[in-house]
């Protein structure tokens, strides 16, 4: 065979090698086909590249300063000012912007930490309405300057911890006990507080406080004018139990004694929360029961006592589809138990009494209910819901609440029933540090009012709009 025929044909048999090669570099089945014995080398495929590792994630950004040792700082801050209007609350006929106001609340703290020796806690704050001062550059009194919250918490072996000082204490949803931290002012306890904290199985707190002790002065010196049976003070026991795991419901036993001296009534509470999500369902219920003593003036002026005996009960069940927009549905109802005035010498002690809670956050959002028994002088009251919402956007929020409101027990004037109230909001979360909320709502009350207000014919709807934007770090 002539070297040209042999050189064609290692050519061809080259050519057809190349193919195949190429072949099997994109199909899961190896080919090998043998080149002649001139046929020059094919070098092999150069590997691609291993992919960079991705990067490490950045660490959660934290205020602390690391000051060695074990020691940090925890600076903190936050300005939250609101524009509250409204019809004037007093169910006449008016405008719509009777009260127009701005309030402000802006607080700086401070945190100095070691998880070895100790973790102080100083936090102040000023609240005030924008223009209360009318001279500032002689106006010095500071009304609404305060220390809201200065603590020492001391660890105690492993599992507990001792906390001395003012400090803000909520336990569950805040039914009883709560900060009231929509309230511009807030609340805080003077307190000595015991936790025993075990992970992954049950807290429990034991607290006493001193709600009022007119027995001293500003100075801390004792004032005689005052004698120790002036002193307000409250404290229990809160144990929640979260070594069951979900679906399983978390579960608070709550023990509370409220000792008011100047009324001559020691109140004991005792219930207790659960709470729990089983798939795009949760549900809450409550329950408590009120006993012990309530002195008070008979008719014949003579000072008698009868036994407390007042309850409480709350539930609620919600919804919501794992879609984008997380539409849900929730619906409540709450009962506290009132008693007529009308020829009932002992009422309060059949009437229950929320103590420190955080009203706002149960019974709407225009606050006629912020302060139980009193806003409901007595009757009790009971008080349906339904709640809808959904996401618009990721960071946006917007909800629309149906109230219903009567009292528990009936007032021979004008029935029980209190009116409607609807609550349009929505929530807008800027970033981490920042949101703003904007709240539309609308109260239509019922004859059931005049029982509790003197208010002249002709009941009107009472409006109501408040925004607030927070900034906290």
């Amino acid at each position: 065979m002539s070297k040209l025929l042999r050189g064609c044909l290692a050519v061809a048999l080259w050519s057809t090698s190349a193919f195949a090669q190429t072949t099997t570099t994109t199909t899961t089945t190896t080919t090998t086909t043998l080149a002649p014995a001139d046929a020059q080398p094919v070098a092999a495929p150069a590997p691609a590249p291993m992919p960079a590792p991705a990067p490490a994630p950045a660490p959660a950004w934290s205020p602390a300063i690391a000051l060695g040792n074990g020691w940090s700082l925890i600076p903190e801050v936050q300005y939250r000012p609101r524009l509250f209007i409204d019809s004037g609350a007093n169910f006449t006929a008016g405008t719509f912007a009777d009260r127009a106001v701005i309030s402000h609340r802006a607080r700086l703290g401070l945190t100095v930490k070691n998880a070895e020796f100790f973790t102080a806690h100083v936090q102040l704050q000023d609240v005030r309405v924008w223009g209360e001062e009318a001279d500032v550059t002689n106006d010095f009194s500071a009304n609404g300057f305060d220390l809201h919250q200065g603590y020492v918490s001391i660890p105690m072996g492993k599992y507990l911890e001792a906390k001395l000082g003012r400090q803000e204490i909520i336990f569950d949803n805040a039914r009883l006990v709560g900060n009231l931290g929509w309230y511009q002012r807030a609340r805080s306890f003077d307190a000595a507080r015991l936790n025993i904290k075990v992970p992954d199985i049950m807290n429990v707190t034991a607290f006493w406080s001193m709600a009022a002790e007119p027995t001293i002065i500003s100075d801390g010196t004792l004032n005689a004018a005052a004698p120790r049976t002036s002193e307000v003070g409250f404290g229990g026991i809160h144990f929640n139990i979260n070594a069951l795991k979900s679906p399983a419901p978390t579960i608070s036993l709550m023990y509370l004694v409220h000792e008011n001296v100047p009324a001559k009534e020691t109140r004991h509470t005792l219930g207790g929360f659960l709470s729990g999500k089983a798939g795009g369902l949760n549900y809450q219920a409550e329950g408590y029961y009120q006993l012990g003593q309530s002195s008070f003036f008979n008719a014949m002026g003579e000072a008698v006592s009868a036994p407390i005996g007042a309850f409480m009960a709350a539930a609620k069940v919600g919804y919501t589809l794992d879609v984008t927009t997380k539409p849900s549905l929730n619906l409540g109802i709450d009962y506290l138990s009132g008693s007529p005035a009308e020829g009932n010498p002992v009422r309060r002690a059949k009437v229950f009494d929320t103590l420190y809670a955080t009203n706002h956050a149960m019974y709407g959002e225009m606050d006629f209910f912020l302060n139980i028994p009193v806003a409901t002088a007595g009757l009790g009251l009971m008080h349906a819901y339904a709640m809808l919402a959904f996401n618009p956007h990721e960071k946006v929020n917007v909800s629309l609440a149906a109230r219903y409101f009567q009292t528990a027990a009936a007032s021979a004037m004008n029935g029980s029933n209190l009116g409607i109230e609807m609550d349009l909001k929505g929530v807008y979360k800027v970033n981490k540090f920042l949101s703003v909320d904007l709240m539309y709502g609308v109260f239509m009350p019922s004859e059931g009012w005049r029982a509790l207000k003197t208010i002249p014919n002709g009941l009107s709807p009472e409006h109501q709009v408040y925004m607030t934007v927070d900034a906290a770090i």
